[in-house]
């Protein structure tokens, strides 16, 4: 029989210690975990508190370690409200468990991302702590699926509208931010592939049959969403390069057109300058002298026009 309680965010405080469960067949769930409530966690169940400490550093990696008959598996969660002015894009989890208790720790809420309720309701179904661990693990894993998603609708989106209007900075700055997520993600996906495959070849704390092929379906599903990550990373690289070559190309043709221009205007300007000096110029005392030096400037005009056709630059 499994006693299963825990300390949601809303609450004040840890449950009182004797409601906590024994060293057999428990588990225990505590949200926005404070330093008081792990050092009456470390003296229930004789934990190092120097490593469950570090379930409050938010720039903590996954990892594994074993101490004192205890696993202590750190893994990442994406945070539903991921803003970077204010909160980092994963949170760490602490696990820490053997074959007969199973903590799972967090200095935040785990509502947004994984359901209390829901989680509450199916790790009570669990017949023994293996069990409840896989299950928690698996849920994990699936955690990343929507933010996943998105990322890869929100690229999806942006080369769309590549393809019909000009971008504006905005779409750059969230391109960045989105790459930034994207990154973290794979950094927190990345070591729980071999980190699960770890906990599955562990005799220590045998799995059964279908708990292991439940583990493998998460290891499955961990390397493909590491696969997507990596994917719409080098999709935003390719949607800079690709927007970076056609604005050079943009201002190319831009340049190109400013040039002519120029020289268009140079050359009438040339020629009527000549005749605007205060001194005796060639054909001043010719009559029509005007349309005279009006010609040589068009034709003038005519043959840059025909030189800037033959080079491509008009």
């Amino acid at each position: 029989m499994i006693t299963l309680v825990g300390k949601s965010g809303k609450a004040a405080e840890l449950p009182d210690v004797s409601a906590m469960p024994n060293r057999l067949n428990g588990i225990a769930i505590i949200e926005s975990i404070s330093r008081p409530e792990l050092q009456r966690l470390a003296a229930k169940y004789n934990l190092s508190y120097r490593t469950l400490e570090e379930s409050l550093d938010i720039n903590e990696t996954p990892n594994l370690t074993q101490r004192d008959g205890y696993h202590y598996l750190y893994v990442s969660l994406p945070n539903a409200r991921a803003n970077q002015k204010v909160n980092p894009i994963t949170r760490p989890v602490l696990v820490v468990y053997n074959n007969h208790l199973l903590l799972i720790i967090t200095s935040m809420h785990l509502s947004p991302v994984l359901p209390l309720t829901s989680l509450v309701g199916n790790l009570a179904l669990a017949r023994t702590v293996q069990s409840a661990l896989v299950y928690f693990l698996t849920r994990v894993v699936e955690s990343y699926d929507r933010y996943i998603k998105t990322h890869s609708n929100a690229i999806s989106s942006v080369v769309a509208e590549i393809q019909t209007r000009r971008l504006e900075n905005e779409v750059f700055l969230n391109l960045i931010l989105l790459e930034d997520q994207i990154n973290d993600f794979v950094s927190a996906l990345t070591p729980l592939a071999p980190l699960l495959q770890r906990i599955q070849a562990d005799r220590s704390i045998p799995l059964s049959g279908s708990n292991s092929d439940d583990i493998t379906d998460a290891i499955l599903a961990t390397q493909q969403y590491i696969g997507i990550c990596n994917s719409n990373a080098r999709r935003i690289t390719s949607i800079r390069d690709a927007y970076s070559t056609m604005t050079n190309n943009s201002l190319n043709s831009i340049m190109k057109t400013l040039t002519v221009a120029t020289m268009l205007i140079a050359v009438p300007d040339l020629v009527f300058s000549f005749y605007g000096m205060n001194v005796h110029v060639p054909m001043q005392e010719v009559r029509n002298s005007f349309l005279i030096v009006t010609a040589i400037a068009v034709v003038a005009t005519i043959v840059v026009i025909i030189w800037a056709k033959k080079r491509h630059l008009l």
